[in-house]
């Protein structure tokens, strides 16, 4: 599958999660940050670490991880990256959670 072809998957799926649950974006974003927060920790690997792998701001990924922060796709994409999962099984594993 290439790139174009993987994202319009993972944005159909995203849309998917949100029409099929219908919730409101605050219960995605908070599940969104604990799965990084997981999947990190299970890696031993920082915020700092993270947020360089991923070229984002160490304060980003906090946010990210509380909640307060609304990931796009190619946010999605770049942490399964920085973490070597394949986005899509995060976009999985999210849509099990909620």
């Amino acid at each position: 599958m290439n790139a174009v072809a993987c994202r319009n998957r993972l944005s159909y799926i995203l849309y998917k999660i949100m029409d099929i649950v219908n919730m409101n974006k605050t219960v995605i974003q908070k599940e969104f940050g604990i799965l990084v927060r997981n999947l990190r920790a299970e890696r031993n690997m920082s915020q700092l670490k993270l947020a360089e792998l991923g070229d984002f701001e160490r304060t980003y990924i906090s946010d990210l991880e509380r909640g307060l922060k609304h990931p796009s796709l190619h946010t999605v994409i770049k942490i399964g990256v920085a973490l070597d999962i394949n986005p899509g099984d995060i976009v999985s594993v999210l849509f099990s959670k909620i």
